[in-house]
Formats: structure tokens, sequence, C-alpha cells
């Protein structure tokens, strides 16, 4: 199996925690540029911000995606008491130290919406935050008024039939993409954009990344599905059956927030996100037409303006 670009040390960075646990990571884009963290939904994993690459470029954004305990090469947490959303503001806090980075923009979407709103709660790392916090199709929680009612039935069913269910949801995943032909080319968002110069003209001598080696669907989706992904203990964790629960409360994040969602998304409804957005002290909420849960992180639109807003907002707080 070769993975071609997704061998190199950029996607498979590793460091080693004080406990010594293993966190692996991937980083593209702008070395020297905007460090943003990136938290992937349920299956989500480092190699996925491969699409992202030129786009950060382009945008000097510095993009890491962590994989979360259980994914990738993370090690799972050792059982605690500790909520699983808290536990992972530490390992975050050491994988900053050890990559020698103090200020930082954070994104998440779906799953790990819940991730980052633990990171925000804290003071010592919301203080360090390039707002806005950004949340793309976030999960809102099944307390959520406007949660659809089948996921509410769901948190009521005993862990081995929602594990018998995620074992289907990750067939379906796998079904789905077989349909997709192997050979395909996997495009990056970005890929071929016209830059503009001062002048307000087009210029093309700025995707130095568009001649970089051909890297085929099948060998993409080979490398992500070959390591361990917890999107067992992240349905849990969604549908509130995680006993330790998420260790933080809506009105703990004082940053602002800003929420991007689309309006035709069926999993979190546009009443849910509403709800949600109104239970966030400093919130902000941009609906995109026709996009869904599940491709509204595909769109280059939402991800440039994404980017562009913390490239401005660092050069801003560094003034």
């Amino acid at each position: 199996m070769s993975g071609g670009v997704l061998d190199g040390p950029d996607y498979n960075g590793l460091i080693t925690l004080q406990d010594g646990r293993h966190v692996s990571y991937a980083q593209v884009g702008d070395a020297k540029g905007v460090p943003v963290v990136c938290l992937l939904g349920m299956r989500g994993h480092r190699h996925f911000i491969y699409l992202f690459k030129e786009l950060a470029l382009l945008y000097g954004i510095r993009l890491l995606c962590i994989d979360r305990p259980g994914y990738g090469l993370s090690d799972p947490i050792a059982d605690s008491s500790l909520p699983a959303p808290i536990a992972f503001v530490d390992i975050l806090d050491q994988v900053l130290a050890q990559l020698h980075i103090d200020q930082f923009g954070l994104m998440a979407q779906s799953a790990g919406a819940i991730y980052a709103l633990a990171i925000a709660s804290q003071k010592a790392l919301a203080s360090r935050l390039i707002e806005p916090l950004t949340l793309l199709s976030p999960w809102v929680g099944i307390s959520n008024r406007s949660c659809p009612r089948l996921l509410k039935m769901a948190s009521y069913c005993p862990t081995r039939l929602i594990a018998a269910g995620m074992k289907l949801v990750n067939a379906s995943v796998d079904l789905s993409m077989a349909y997709v032909d192997p050979n395909q080319s996997v495009r990056t968002l970005g890929h071929g954009l016209l830059l503009a110069d001062d002048s307000g003209h087009e210029t093309t001598e700025v995707m130095p990344l568009s001649s970089s080696p051909r890297l085929r669907f099948g060998d993409f989706r080979a490398r992500m599905d070959a390591e361990p992904h917890n999107a067992y203990h992240d349905a849990l964790l969604c549908l509130g059956k995680d006993r330790n629960g998420c260790g933080f409360e809506l009105s703990d994040v004082t940053v602002r927030v800003h929420v991007v969602h689309g309006e035709k998304d069926t999993l979190v409804p546009r009443k849910a996100a509403i709800e949600f957005v109104a239970a966030v002290p400093n919130a902000t909420l941009d609906l995109v037409p026709h996009a869904t849960h599940a491709l509204l992180i595909f769109q280059e639109e939402v991800i440039a303006d994404i980017f562009a807003s913390f490239a401005t907002s660092s050069s801003v707080r560094s003034n």
C-alpha cells in the first residue's frame, strides 16, 4: 500500500506525553504561518487535512490536525474519572508546548466541537486562542430541544446496541466509498486557485503544490482505514452515554465563537443550531445555503473564509 506524500513526516508526527503515551498529528500549509488546530468529527483522521494543504499555504496558515486518543497512532486514555474532552485539554497543551506554539486558532467539525469547546472552557488555553473559535456543523448535544427524535431515542439504548449500530454506520460509510473510483486523483481544496496581486490582477505564480505527486483516492482511504479510530466513544459522548460526561457547560465558554452551519443539515437541524448558538455567551451563526452536515467541510469557499479570518485576526492581535 502506497500513500505517497502521506508517508512523509508532515503527516505522521508523533509526540510523547509526560506519562509516556503517544499522540500523532499532521501539519500542512505554511510552516511559519498562523498555527491553527483542526479537530475533526467522528472517524476523523489526521491525513484528512491533506485536502486543505494548498488552501492553508495560500492563506499563510500552519494547519495541524491532532488524532484524539484512540485515533490513528494516538494511544487511548487509561480508565479515568476525568471526562475525555477535559483530558484532551492537557494533551493539546503538551503538544503545543513541544511544537513551541503559543497563540493558536482553533476550528472543529461535528463531534470535534465538543473537544474544542472543552479547550475554550479552560482559561489557561482560552487566553491563547486566536478568536473566534470556529465550529463547522457542530454537534449540539442530545438535550437540545430540536435534536432529531431518532437520536434522542438512541440515547436510551444500551451501549451494546450503540456498538452494533456503529458497526452498521462504519459498514455504510465503507459501502458508499466503494462506489468511488479508487484510481481517481484526490482533489485538494484550492487546487489551481488564482491569486490577485496588489493591483487587482490575477497571477498563477502562487500554487507550488499544484504539481505535487498524484494521490489516488484508493490509497488515501486505505491509509486512513489502516489505523484505528475511536468512533464508538465519540458516539457515546455525543449521545450523552459517557459516564464521565463532557466536563464543562456552554456558559463556561466566554471566548468569541463562530458557528458555520449547513441549511440542509438533517443530523443537526437549523433550529438546533440556532438554539445552540443562543446558549453560548458570545456566539454568532452563519448559515450556508444547500450545505449538509457531512459535506460542509468540503466547501472551498467556507474553508477559505475561515482561514482568511484566522490570518486577519492573528495580524490584529500581534499589533
